[in-house]
């Protein structure tokens, strides 16, 4: 049902430049080399509710360096893939990067913690590169984020839609990157608006079809003076 995601996206007969893969939670082979902060992050991220009781069976919300340690190392009460192993190495071994997730959130402090919420703060901010990468990614899986809620092709979707996806909490469930690119677009009300209205001079429904989508990225591809 979703599109696979290539080196780059033909759009319009214009090739744009897509960021690294963001794989299956613990199905992509291992990344010793940790040359990618974001996909270090979006294992971690993915992976989370293991990561978080690998020493103590108890979910509060946070995860230290501790956990950290015991996944790495296969060492504590969860077993996890090697995938999931060398990006908390990475993490563990990085502590310009642990600091950078650990206070990246608005008003965080260093306090050796890191939720939920500060992974997808610092993923988010590198999964969405531009308007335009994110619109392609919903457009080129338009068919499965429209059924997301509700299992009928009205050709619209909305907002309910994207955050079925962005969370992995309706009908269908996303590879990695397409709920990035729906978070992005949900979390960007200027963005959503821009889309929904592109077609009828700024009115707005509340709805996206994929000419919305079509017309947005072809008008960005142009770089057209003045468009969304």
């Amino acid at each position: 049902m979703f599109l696979s995601r290539v080196a780059r996206v033909l759009t319009l007969g214009i090739l744009l430049a897509v960021p690294g893969v963001v794989s299956f939670a613990g199905t992509a082979a291992a990344d010793e080399s940790c040359a990618s902060t974001t996909h270090t992050a979006s294992v971690v991220r993915d992976n989370f509710d293991a990561v978080e009781t690998a020493v103590v069976d108890s979910m509060d919300g946070v995860f230290n360096r501790n956990d950290l340690a015991a996944i790495a190392n296969d060492t504590g009460r969860v077993h996890a893939s090697a995938e999931v192993r060398a990006a908390a190495r990475c993490l563990l071994l990085d502590g310009r990067l642990f600091d950078q997730i650990d206070g990246g959130q608005p008003g965080g402090n260093l306090d050796g913690l890191i939720g939920r919420g500060n992974l997808d703060v610092y993923v988010q901010a590198r999964l969405c590169p531009t308007p335009t990468y994110s619109g392609t990614v919903i457009r080129d899986n338009f068919d499965a984020v429209e059924t997301a809620m509700v299992d009928s092709r009205d050709g619209l979707l909305g907002r309910d839609d994207l955050f079925a996806i962005a969370n992995d909490s309706g009908r269908i469930h996303p590879p990695v990157y397409v709920r990035d690119a729906a978070r992005c677009l949900l979390n960007d009300t200027e963005l959503f608006d821009q889309i929904d209205g592109v077609q009828t001079r700024g009115a707005l429904d509340g709805l996206i079809d994929r000419n919305d989508l079509n017309r947005f990225i072809w008008l960005r591809t142009l770089g057209c003076p003045g468009c969304p």
